[in-house]
Order: C-alpha cells, then sequence, then structure tokens
C-alpha cells in the first residue's frame, strides 16, 4: 500500500477565504442594488415632476404668449445693450408688416424710432417711455404714428426691455375727420363760421395789409325749400359756395357763416381786389341764371379797411353787412322776381299746358272781376292767383300729374293736396303770400262739397268764386285725353 498525505490546511483557509469573499461580495451587490433601484425610483419620480413642470411651463408659455397675441397692441422683447429683438407678438408681426423669423435678431431701430439710433431714452439717455408718440416703419417703408412704452424687465437674471405700442393710425383719421368738422361745413365744404370767427379773431390780432370782407345772403332759400325740397335748397347753396370759391384768390377764405349766407375774407388788394371779386361772382351767377331753372339772386356788401395797423375787422364785418342789406332791400323787387320767376318756369316743365291756361285764365278773371267792379287790388291779387293757382302742383308726383287717363281714388286724393302745398309755397314766396289763403281754397265749391276745407256759399271768397267757374269753363272748352272739348255754348 502506497499512503500519500498532504497538507491541505492552506487550501482550506484559501477555500473559506474565498466563501468568505463571495458573501460580502454578494451582500455588496445586493446592498448597491437596493440603493440604485431606490436611486432609479427617485430619478423616475425626479423625471416625472421635471416633465410636469415642463408641461407647466410650456402651458405658461402658450398662455402667456396667447395673452400677448391677443391683446391689440404690439409687444417686442428687446434686448437693451444691443437694441436687438429677441421676441415679439402677433400684432407686433402685424403691425411691421413682418414675420417673427424676420424680426428676431434684428435691432429695433431698423423696424422702430429709427431716427433714434443712438439716442435712445431708455437705454442711451436713462429717460422713462411711458405712452409716448412714435413712428413705425412697415413693411411698405411708410411711417405709422404709434403710441409707445417702454418697461424694463429682469428674465432669469438677464436684463430686457418690453416695448409695446398701438397704431394710431385710425385715431389720428379720427381726429383730422373732427378738425375737418370743426372747421369746414359739411353740405358745402367750404369753412365754416367757426373757422370764420376764428380766423376773423388771429387777423384782429394779426391785421393784413389791404385786407377786407364781403358778406353775401342768398335770397328765397326757405321758398325754393318748401317749393322743390331741401335736396333743391342744398344743391343752390353747394353751387354758390362752388362759385365763391372759383371767385377769389387761393389766400382768400371763404366760410358759410349761416344758412343762407356767406363770407369772404380778401387778404390783401384793397377795395380794388374785392370790386374785382364781386364782379366775378355776379357774372357767375347771371351765367348760372341763363343755364338753370332754379335762379339764384343774391345780395352782395363789402367794406375795406385803411391799410394800416389799426384797421378793425370786426367793424369791417359790420360796415360790410350793413352794405349788404342796403343792397337786400334795393334788389328786393328783383329777388321776388327771381323767386316767382323760377317758380313760374318750373310749373311750366311739369305741366306743358300751364302756360296756355293762365294766359286764358288771367284774360277771363281780369274780365269777370271787372264786370263785378272790383278795386284795383282785387284786380292785382286775382291776377297773381290766376297764374299761381295751380302752383302746388310741383309737389305732386309726375306719374299722376301727367297720367293721360282717369286717375284711381287714392292718386285723386294726392292731387288734392296741391292747394294746400301750394298755400305753404305762397307763404314762403312774400310776393305770393298775399294770395296764399286764396290758393288754399280756389277748389272749394258754391255747395259745400270741394276741398280742402269744405267751405260753402260766401264763405268762399269772391276770388276763389271767380277763378273756380273761369277754371270750370276752361277746363270744359280744352280737350282732355278721356274726352273732347265742348262747344261755347254748352260751355257756358
Amino acid at each position: 500500500m502506497l499512503a500519500v498525505a498532504n497538507d491541505i490546511s492552506a487550501k482550506r483557509k484559501a477555500a473559506e477565504s474565498e466563501r468568505d469573499y463571495s458573501r460580502k461580495l454578494t451582500a455588496m451587490v445586493a446592498q448597491k442594488t437596493t440603493e440604485l433601484q431606490k436611486r432609479n425610483t427617485e430619478l423616475l419620480l425626479e423625471i416625472e415632476e421635471r416633465k410636469k413642470a415642463e408641461k407647466t411651463i410650456h402651458a405658461y408659455q402658450r398662455t402667456l404668449t396667447s395673452m400677448l397675441d391677443s391683446i391689440m397692441a404690439g409687444v417686442i422683447l428687446v434686448d437693451p445693450k444691443t437694441h436687438i429683438i429677441r421676441k415679439c407678438n402677433k400684432k407686433a408681426e402685424q403691425l411691421f408688416g413682418r414675420s417673427e423669423m424676420e424680426l428676431v435678431g434684428k435691432q429695433c431701430h431698423s423696424y422702430i424710432c429709427p431716427a433714434m439710433e443712438g439716442k435712445c431714452p431708455v437705454t442711451d439717455l436713462g429717460q422713462p417711455v411711458d405712452s409716448s408718440e412714435k413712428v413705425l416703419l412697415n413693411r411698405m417703408g411708410l411711417a405709422v404714428p404709434i403710441l409707445k412704452s417702454v418697461v424694463p424687465i429682469i428674465i432669469e437674471g438677464e436684463n430686457y426691455l418690453i416695448e409695446s405700442f398701438i397704431d394710431l393710425s385710425d385715431i389720428k383719421k379720427a381726429e383730422q375727420a373732427l378738425l375737418h368738422s370743426s372747421f369746414y361745413d359739411s353740405l358745402t365744404g367750404i369753412h365754416n363760421r367757426t373757422f370764420f370767427q376764428k380766423r376773423v379773431h388771429e387777423l384782429q390780432q394779426n391785421p393784413v395789409a389791404g385786407m377786407g370782407v364781403i358778406i353775401i345772403d342768398m335770397a328765397g332759400l326757405k321758398t325754393i325749400n318748401d317749393s322743390f325740397g331741401h335736396h333743391k335748397g342744398d344743391y343752390l347753396l353747394s353751387t354758390i359756395a362752388g362759385i365763391l370759391q372759383g371767385s377769389v384768390a387761393t389766400t382768400d377764405i371763404v366760410a358759410r357763416t349761416g344758412g343762407d349766407e356767406f363770407a369772404v375774407l380778401v387778404l390783401g388788394g384793397g377795395e380794388e381786389k374785392i370790386l374785382k371779386t364781386i364782379g366775378t361772382i355776379q357774372q357767375t351767377i347771371d351765367k348760372h341764371n341763363q343755364d338753370s331753372n332754379l335762379e339764384i339772386s343774391l345780395s352782395i356788401g363789402y367794406a375795406t379797411g385803411n391799410d394800416g395797423p389799426g384797421d378793425n375787422l370786426e367793424m369791417m364785418i359790420k360796415k360790410a353787412d350793413d352794405d349788404m342789406y342796403r343792397q337786400k332791400l334795393l334788389h328786393r323787387h328783383s329777388a321776388r322776381n327771381a323767386i316767382v320767376s323760377t317758380l313760374r318756369k318750373t310749373l311750366s316743365e311739369r305741366d306743358s299746358q300751364t302756360d296756355s291756361h293762365s294766359e286764358r285764365m288771367i284774360d277771363r278773371v281780369i274780365r269777370v272781376a271787372k264786370e263785378l267792379c272790383l278795386n284795383e287790388n282785387s284786380l292785382a291779387g286775382i291776377k297773381l292767383l290766376a297764374e299761381f293757382h295751380d302752383i302746388g302742383k310741383i309737389g305732386i308726383p309726375d306719374e299722376i300729374l301727367r297720367k293721360p287717363g282717369k286717375l284711381t281714388t287714392e292718386e285723386q286724393s294726392t292731387m288734392r293736396r296741391h292747394p294746400e302745398i301750394g298755400y305753404r309755397i305762397a307763404n314762403s314766396a312774400m310776393v305770393l303770400s298775399e294770395i296764399s289763403d286764396w290758393i288754399l281754397m280756389h277748389h272749394e265749391w258754391w255747395n259745400g262739397q270741394g276741398y280742402p276745407l269744405g267751405l260753402k256759399g260766401e264763405e268762399i271768397p269772391v276770388e276763389c268764386r271767380i277763378l273756380a267757374i273761369v277754371d270750370a269753363f276752361d277746363a270744359m272748352m280744352s280737350d282732355r285725353p278721356y274726352r273732347k272739348a265742348m262747344s261755347q255754348n254748352d260751355a257756358v
């Protein structure tokens, strides 16, 4: 037998050490694994919190952006050192006419307050900017008026400027329109009384050598308005304004100072220039009256100073107004004739039979009135009545007035309004006012079945009774679209 003995003490010791190390290593791995798992859980929680925070920040940014985009002011974020634009809202894009990508990275003075580059109140001069009027250049290179405010702000430790601005274009236009309406007459487009008085006050303080004033009054405006409608009166006022504007120098001032009154401030040139201007006005009016059925009648007065520093413009206006009133009294008859001529022309145009009818009526009513021995005043009045008794037909629509057949009940009712319309017209025209009551009653009948008042018998003025008989006789003696004229014996 061969026995071999080996000493394994060291081996056993080494194996034991290896087992101890393995146990320690396993414990360490388990510990580290637990720590890693814990840290991983913490990281996951941290990541989740960060995601939530990022979502909150993004939501806040979106809300802030939406808020900035919804306001009516343009807003840009600017670096105060470089004046570089860092951010802008939608309204700023609209006002600049450029996208955010085009704006960001550019210096703000390229687009806003270009003249202030190097002189920025906030950064260069240390001054606040609050609701200050500036200009902005849009994509077309046009200057847009803006109201601008600048506020310093710190974002994440960095200094910035928030510049906000609103477009003043519409406000400026509204201001201009308001200023225009306060100094100009809305109907004629020339200056109004407010502007006229303002210039008078200024010229009182600083007189102009050779200055003077012309005062103009239009005759018969109320009659025109009542007879033909306010649109015709407005047309004549605008025509007069145009004539005055075309008759004066560009340095002179034309104004409508009242309903039918105008004034001209003549700045320099003295009486010679004023007389020449008045001559031009009168020539143009005469030409208008030749070419138009609506005649214009003006009374014109003027006054000038003494070409010295003591000239008093308000005294000149008073003298010119007095002169105009004297002219008005002198020309009153011709003005009345112009009004009557206008009414006559218009009535003749509305009814082609008016002229011959009026001539026959005048002749016959005068013959009847003389047979009845009416006095001269009545003869003059009844002659006017015969000529203008149908003046109210000016206000009757053409389709009724010129209808060839018989009128409907409704059309007859409209036609029967012409005595009342004629009454109003005659009352507004002084020359016809004395016969206005006769015009109102010229369709009353002896039996009380006439219109519009239903008078009967001797309640009706004799002049109206004469006219009614002559009018009926003339109607029977005249052809109508729906019947032939009667013989004279039958009509009598």
